[in-house]
Formats: structure tokens, C-alpha cells, sequence
């Protein structure tokens, strides 16, 4: 009968030469580390790192200048996302206010209201009680001259009170210079 043969070498998987000199796939330790490493730094080579601890620095490194630069890049939109919520509460009054200024603009004629120029530059809590008028356009109006009205007011009793104030400085001055 005729022999078997010898038997055929074992198949060894991770080996893409024909000869059997190792490479950087010998193993698959070595395959997982070497696909790493080229994942981050997009050219490497294993003779360049002759010792195995000179290859864990190398992983070690990448790995922490991975978590590192995540962290900044976290900090940085953290912070972007912070300031863009600071400011959209106010973008948005500011954009409502213009588009009750265009529709007022557009619609204003057909339904019989205008909005004053001044109403425009008045403080917040004017623009809180403009929006909060929910009648009808008459009844606007009217709550709109009154607010006028109320500040007008104020602006001329503002004026008297600091009138009397400076007659009442202008006879204590007077009063101090005579007792002299």
C-alpha cells in the first residue's frame, strides 16, 4: 500500500505571506494592535518599535490623547449649546416683535390699527403687556393709548418733581448763604 505522505502543515490563520517570516497579522494580538494604531496614526511601522513595551507606550499614548481631545471638543460645544440657550430667549422676542411689526405693517390697513413708532422703543415690560393683550384690535388700541397716557404721565410728574427739587436746592442754597 502506498504511504500517506506527510502530513500537511497546520493552517495558521492571520498569515498572508508564503514564507514563513512574521508580520505585523502573525498573531491576532498583533493584528488587533497594529489595526490601532494605524486607525490614529495612518502609517506604521513595527520595526520601529523592536521592544513590546515601546508599542504599549505608543497605545497608551494614542489612548490618552484620544480621551483628551474628545474632552476639549465636548467643552467646546458644551459650551457653544450654553451660550446659543442664553440667548434664545431674547432672539426670540426680538424676532416675534418684528413679526408683529410686519403684520401690523402688511394687515394694519385693512383692519383699522396702527401701531405707534414709539410703541417700537418702549422698555420689556411694555413689549410683556403688548403681547399679552389677547382682544380684539379695538381693545388693543385703546390699552396702547392708555399705556401712552400712563407714561407720558409719569414722564411729567418726573418733570415737576425735579423742578420743585431744584427751587427747593436753589432756596437751601440761597438760605446757607445768607446765614453766613
Amino acid at each position: 500500500p502506498p504511504s500517506p505522505g506527510p502530513a500537511p502543515p497546520p493552517r495558521r490563520y492571520f498569515d498572508f505571506h508564503d514564507d514563513d517570516h512574521p508580520n505585523a497579522f502573525h498573531t491576532f494580538k498583533k493584528s488587533l494592535q497594529h489595526l490601532y494604531i494605524l486607525a490614529f496614526t495612518g502609517e506604521f511601522d513595527q520595526d520601529n518599535y523592536p521592544r513590546a513595551g515601546d508599542v504599549f507606550y505608543l497605545d497608551l499614548f494614542i489612548f490618552i490623547i484620544v480621551v483628551v481631545m474628545l474632552n476639549i471638543l465636548i467643552a467646546i460645544v458644551n459650551d457653544s449649546y450654553h451660550l446659543a440657550m442664553s440667548r434664545s430667549h431674547e432672539v426670540f422676542w426680538r424676532t416675534r416683535l418684528a413679526l408683529v411689526h410686519e403684520t401690523n405693517t402688511v394687515f394694519g390697513a385693512r383692519v383699522g390699527l396702527k401701531l405707534r413708532p414709539t410703541i417700537l422703543e418702549v422698555r420689556p415690560q411694555l413689549h410683556k403687556q403688548l403681547f399679552a393683550l389677547q382682544s380684539s384690535t379695538t381693545d388693543v388700541h385703546r390699552k396702547l393709548d392708555k399705556l401712552h397716557r400712563q407714561l407720558a404721565t409719569h414722564c411729567s410728574h418726573t418733570r415737576q418733581a425735579l423742578t420743585a427739587l431744584t427751587q427747593d436746592l436753589t432756596d437751601l442754597a440761597a438760605t446757607l448763604r445768607a446765614d453766613r
